[in-house]
């Protein structure tokens, strides 16, 4: 083989996608064309530099065929190829005539039943450098390897090979851990700007308020169902929606229901649609929330207030990611994620055999704990300095801030109702009292005091109970009782509908329906 035809083979193998093909293909071509017959192996050392390993192996011989080479201590001097590497000279003998201890070497020598002759050559650009591979050639007595002149040509440039080969490796390494290290860069960086949004509407910067910031921006990263829990009032609505804010499209639909403020004989229907006639009252077909939540995210709310009949059908859909319309027996494919949130003990629950096992497990592959006010009272300066900014921009007119004196009060309540009483107390503070004035601190604690105090009046005034004795509608004299009742005790309760249902005598679940019917919006009445 001419010189230039051994640099265009080498041109063409450089081309090749592996190390081990590209060096397998080139000592192939060296073997055909100068050697002839016998077993080869191309050693290289490994990462730790302790071992060397067997790149390539090639037998041209059928006898050879079976044979695999196997990784040599580098250390271990009385083996031929390490021997090579410290000397960096190349090596012939007779293989049974060489003496050695090395349990490499005689594993070595009794792979072979003749006596072949080896010849171990290191491969290396420069003489000074450690080599870059050593080869080892075992051939039959009779073709003794020659290491003339054009061998050494050829050595040499399969060194230049693997030298070219190992600079393309530390080029690839050295791009890949920069790329790595920009992704990281930019996952925090994009991390960071996503707990700055959140924070935004999550307000707080005690530890408390900081994890659930970041359980928000670790949750939007996946599709796991959440689960969120934490007492009414504490903003677990507001999380439900900032994960999906920060998922990966914000612009896919987010659909919430409350498990409490649906009639349990509809709630099949509002989750999953229904044909028309499907039941009384069903005049036509109407979509569900699991059909309007498709590709977005399913919001259930007090999913503990959720009847067992239903619980089994929603794990069917969780399990099986198909639904059927109430009325119908076509399956139709859902594709939402599911984030639910609860203020109930569900573990005490699913032991008493009040909510499903396995349900319970299916929808909080992540939870995330919301705390109440009071374990973070520390961040009521800045809850509250936002809600007098929402209420000065809602009512076109500026309020200032509340003083160091005012917030110390505030700071001294516990506030049952959690966040969503703060901003109520705030928003009817700021309608009823002047905070300008100079007395505005005891304004403040008086009103705070009437606040905390239970009502022990009546829940109607006479004037109210004379409107309702002087109407004609008896029907519309009792929902107004009803309501004005209804609303009283969310006020004491501080917006607590548990504590507020308790008072009442009634289920949450028919709290939760009569509020809807009956147009009572908690957070404007607390």
């Amino acid at each position: 083989m001419q010189a230039g035809q051994l640099l265009d083979e080498l041109a063409d193998i450089l081309s090749q996608d592996t190390k081990t093909d590209l060096v397998k293909r080139y000592l192939q071509q060296i073997v055909d064309d100068l050697v002839g017959h016998g077993w080869f192996v191309l050693y290289e050392p490994d990462a730790t530099y302790r071992l060397f390993e067997p790149l390539v192996q090639l037998a041209t011989e059928e006898k050879y065929a079976a044979m695999r080479a196997e990784s040599v201590a580098i250390n271990d001097l009385e083996h031929p190829v390490s021997m090579a590497y410290v000397m960096r000279q190349p090596q012939q003998f007779e293989l049974h005539q060489r003496v050695g201890s090395s349990r490499a070497f005689k594993r070595l020598q009794g792979m072979f039943l003749d006596n072949p002759d080896i010849l171990i050559a290191p491969l290396g650009i420069q003489p000074e450098m450690p080599p870059l591979a050593i080869l080892m050639v075992c051939r039959s007595q009779g073709e003794k390897s020659q290491l003339s002149p054009l061998w050494r040509k050829t050595l040499h440039l399969l060194a230049i090979l693997l030298d070219r080969q190992r600079e393309q490796e530390d080029k690839k390494r050295q791009q890949h851990n920069l790329r790595h290290q920009l992704k990281q860069a930019s996952d925090q960086s994009r991390q960071q700007a996503q707990i700055e949004a959140v924070k935004r509407r999550f307000i707080g910067a005690d530890p408390a308020s900081r994890k659930v910031q970041q359980g928000i921006v670790n949750a939007a990263q996946n599709q796991l169902s959440v689960l969120i829990r934490g007492e009414t009032g504490c903003g677990k609505d507001l999380v439900a929606v900032q994960i999906h804010q920060l998922s990966v499209d914000p612009n896919t639909p987010f659909v919430a229901v409350n498990c409490a403020a649906i009639p349990a004989d509809l709630i099949e229907a509002e989750l999953f649609g229904s044909r028309k006639g499907a039941y009384t009252g069903s005049t036509e077909s109407r979509a569900g929330l699991v059909e309007n939540a498709q590709g977005g995210i399913l919001f259930l709310d007090e999913i503990g207030d959720m009847p067992q009949a239903l619980q089994a059908v929603l794990l069917r859909v969780l399990n099986e990611k198909t639904y059927r319309k109430v009325g119908e027996s076509q399956e139709r494919r859902a594709d939402f994620r599911l984030i639910c949130a609860t203020n109930a003990p569900l573990e005490e629950m699913v032991a008493q055999g009040r909510f499903r096992k396995d349900l319970y497990y299916r929808i909080c592959q992540l939870q995330l704990n919301v705390p109440a006010l009071r374990q973070h009272l520390e961040d009521v300066p800045e809850l509250a300095a936002h809600f007098v900014k929402q209420y000065s921009l809602e009512t076109g007119q500026y309020y200032p801030p509340l003083h160091s004196r005012q917030i110390r009060l505030l700071k001294q309540h516990d506030w049952p109702g959690n966040v969503r009483e703060l901003k109520n107390f705030i928003f009817t503070y700021l309608a009823q009292a002047s905070a300008s004035t100079e007395d505005s601190a005891e304004t403040l604690k008086a009103f705070l005091g009437e606040w905390r105090q239970p009502s022990g009046s009546p829940v109607v005034a006479t004037t109210d109970i004379d409107d309702l004795f002087g109407g004609t509608d008896l029907r519309q004299a009792s929902q107004l009782f009803e309501k004005q009742m209804i609303v009283a005790r969310l006020k004491e309760s501080g917006g607590n509908r548990n504590k507020a249902a308790q008072s009442l005598g009634i289920p949450k679940r028919t709290l939760a329906y009569k509020c809807k019917k009956l147009q009572i919006d908690v957070e404007d009445v607390c």
